[in-house]
């Protein structure tokens, strides 16, 4: 009995302690050094290496020039986590998803942001373009798609710089610079386009509501 609880104990510790390397990830916007989590959460440098050492070997975490960075595994966790609306404002955006669907006979999403990603709140489709419910179901990039260029242009610190611009398709943006041109167009005109950044079958029109 006094080992079972031992055990249980020793399993709970460490559970904290890689719960405190993850929650460390976000006060440097995802990118970190092993120093700088230390510093952070105040555990030795040996336990806080171990811990990312298992975060690591789960495919959460990696590491390049010495910097640890959360994968797109933690992305893919997080698209599990339901995506509400609440009531009253559904009530209100529905029939406008609804009558900008009956005007192009395209699929319209209600999209929101989530950290470094963006998701599908709300949908309007028909069947012509049931095909995308599938490919819209998870996290979708900020950086490639209209509606996460809207979102992180309507930030008021968009952080875009910490972003992994990684490349989807060959037209896909991966230059910071251009990255930030195209966020001044996009706050400028309230419009954002997707021209197959995200994926080459797809082209996409986002504005805010």
């Amino acid at each position: 009995m006094f080992e079972q609880l031992h055990t249980e104990r020793g399993a709970r510790a460490a559970a904290t302690k890689v719960l405190a390397v993850l929650e460390a990830f976000g006060a440097y916007d995802g990118v970190v050094s092993l120093v700088e989590l230390v510093r952070q959460i105040g555990l030795p440098r040996s336990t806080t290496h171990r811990m990312v050492g298992f975060l690591r070997s789960a495919g959460l975490v990696d590491m390049v020039d010495g910097r640890f960075f959360l994968t797109s595994r933690v992305a893919e966790l997080s698209a599990a986590v339901p995506t509400e609306v609440p009531c009253g404002m559904r009530e209100v955006l529905l029939p406008v998803l609804t009558d900008l669907y009956e005007a192009t006979h395209e699929a319209v999403h209600l999209t929101v942001r989530c950290g470094d990603v963006a998701r599908v709140a709300e949908r309007v489709h028909g069947r012509r373009s049931a095909g995308l419910v599938s490919q819209f179901s998870g996290a979708l990039p900020l950086h490639c798609t209209a509606a996460g260029k809207i979102l992180l242009a309507g930030s008021e610190a968009s952080r875009s710089g910490s972003l992994r611009l990684e490349a989807h398709t060959p037209v896909t943006i991966t230059s910071g610079r251009r990255l930030a041109e195209e966020l001044a167009n996009v706050r400028r005109y309230c419009v954002a386009f997707d021209r197959g950044e995200w994926s080459s079958a797809i082209t996409g029109v986002a504005t805010p509501v």
